[in-house]
């Protein structure tokens, strides 16, 4: 309701007169969406993540990208994502309802909701900082350089987003409810959170290298040569892919940890430095937003760093030893590739072709520091082998047969 009456107020603040009635259509999402916060929290709680990504891929394919594509094909133009979208939500949230089938009689439970008052407070606040972080440089480029440099920037950090939501959510949402269960173990809770870090680290940092030598391809091949403008933000914006999918992993562990109201000075802290950050880059055009922007999450995740030293006494030092070792592996990707790059483009090479030949070496670099140099994947990449290997020997053997 309130989203609703402030919507004349968001269309005045971008000046963009057509956002009003986007924005009164999308409000109906907090009704619908709310539905199934607790279904999908139970589920999660559970570790029941199989149901959980059934319902996110079938709701996001039936009812976002396909009805989507169909409704811009008959010419509803902006409305395609809209009502898409709102049909995303509506599929997800009846979906987790169908699933669950909890009582949905209302009651008052005064003990239960004073613990959860003053829990879901802190969450509440760190959600709200953590929604003002990452649009506030959406905002101040709609308001400030327009609609075309906002539509360049949010393509490429729409890029950017999806290698971050495919390691990073992922990681949090399976890491929330296992720290949660070891709180009060310190020693497995810190195996736990390294370990998250670490493979993170080991699949995002070597994948930032290749996005930021290949994006000129990524770029043409996802969305056209009429976007050459969002090349340079996307490099900028995916160099910090790390840190920007390692913060939810850090404030995984201050939730994990309770302290909800340090999370939420946190993320708030982050908000500025967003804000700080874009504002200064404006002078320099989306470009500049990107690299103020960037600076702001490295700094966020130092930030959060410090305070999970607070809390649970995390060591930075064995952080920036993960960093460095996996970003050892970055560098050798970039220094191959980047000349390789510009060989095959000088070439006239197909941008597909690069993009599959870059992929590749990365992929063989990776696999070559895997196996003459396994001490520079840590302890992280012990467990890996040891995770591995039964399953690799059992392939084997079912493809040549038992040995004698």
């Amino acid at each position: 309701a309130a989203l609703f009456m402030v919507a004349p107020l968001t269309a005045a603040a971008f000046n963009m007169p057509e956002l009003l009635s986007v924005v009164q259509a999308l409000s109906m999402i907090f009704v619908i969406s709310g539905f199934a916060v607790v279904p999908e929290a139970l589920l999660q709680r559970n570790m029941q993540f199989r149901t959980i990504a059934v319902i996110t891929l079938s709701s996001y394919l039936f009812g976002y990208a396909v009805p989507a594509i169909v409704l811009a094909y008959w010419g509803f133009g902006i409305w395609a994502l809209v009502w898409a979208q709102i049909l995303q939500y509506l599929i997800a949230s009846l979906s987790y309802l169908l699933v669950m089938r909890l009582d949905m009689r209302p009651l008052l439970d005064r003990q239960a909701l004073r613990h959860l008052f003053r829990f879901g407070a802190g969450v509440t606040l760190s959600r709200l900082g953590n929604y003002v972080a990452l649009n506030a440089d959406y905002f101040i480029i709609g308001r400030s350089l327009g609609a075309d440099a906002l539509g360049f920037y949010s393509r490429a950090y729409t890029l950017l987003v999806q290698p971050a939501q495919l390691v990073g959510t992922v990681a949090e949402k399976v890491l929330y409810p296992a720290l949660s269960s070891v709180q009060e173990e310190p020693k497995r809770l810190l195996r736990g959170y390294y370990r998250a870090i670490s493979m993170v680290g080991m699949a995002s940092l070597p994948l930032s290298a290749l996005l930021v030598v290949i994006a000129p391809e990524i770029i043409h091949l996802l969305l056209g040569p009429q976007w050459n403008f969002a090349i340079q933000p996307f490099q900028i914006l995916v160099s910090c892919l790390f840190f920007r999918t390692a913060y939810k992993l850090t404030g995984t562990l201050l939730r994990a940890r309770g302290t909800v109201y340090l999370l939420a000075l946190w993320q708030w802290l982050y908000a500025l430095l967003v804000i700080v950050g874009a504002v200064a880059g404006l002078p320099y055009g989306i470009i500049g937003v990107s690299a103020g922007v960037s600076l702001a999450i490295v700094l966020a995740f130092c930030l959060g760093v410090y305070f999970t030293g607070r809390t649970a006494k995390t060591s930075a030092m064995t952080i920036v030893r993960i960093v460095a070792r996996y970003s050892i592996v970055a560098a050798v990707v970039f220094v191959i590739l980047a000349p390789l790059r510009s060989i095959l483009s000088e070439a006239a090479v197909a941008p597909l072709l690069i993009v599959g030949i870059c992929t590749a070496i990365a992929g063989a670099i990776y696999l070559i520091a895997a196996v003459f140099m396994p001490r520079l994947f840590g302890e992280e990449g012990v467990w890996l082998a040891g995770l591995f290997k039964p399953r690799l020997t059992k392939l084997r053997n079912k493809l040549i047969g038992q040995p004698k």
